[in-house]
């Protein structure tokens, strides 16, 4: 499984406690199977130049081509416009929250409409249409 040919990883963008990290649309190489128990079967095992050491990668998350231009980019700070929604997972969106891309959406409905936003106050990254989301902060309501 091992391969020397770049291999992006199309997944929205993930810090891990050990300072270990995955950015959307970043080029790696295959270091192998992938080790981690929820991975194993599932995925490889990625070397990223700014790791330390390998991080499981599911298949699904990896291309062999760069990924698709979005309209915000990984890391850049955008404000959440829409109504304030509970989320069924328990994460929330709230108006003129400032929130960071993670990297393009992951769910059916929102995919190649929208990116994956984390908020402060969430424990997870949120799918957001580009049309409720700005770089500025919206009126005060």
């Amino acid at each position: 499984v091992v391969s020397t040919q770049s291999t992006w990883d199309s997944g929205a963008s993930v810090d891990f406690d050990n300072g270990d990290r995955l950015e959307y649309n970043t080029a790696g190489t295959v270091a192998g199977p992938a080790t981690n128990d929820a991975a194993r079967g599932k995925g490889v095992d990625m070397k990223f130049p700014f790791n330390k050491g390998n991080v499981s990668v599911y298949y699904t998350k990896l291309s062999r081509i760069e990924g698709e231009v979005l309209k915000y980019n990984p890391g850049e700070v955008v404000y959440y416009l829409g109504a304030n929604e509970d989320c069924a997972n328990g994460d929330r969106v709230e108006y003129n929250a400032a929130g960071t891309v993670a990297g393009p959406a992951t769910t059916a409905n929102v995919r190649g409409k929208g990116v994956s936003v984390k908020f402060p106050f969430n424990k997870g990254n949120v799918a957001l249409y580009y049309t409720t989301l700005s770089r500025n902060p919206g009126p005060v309501k």
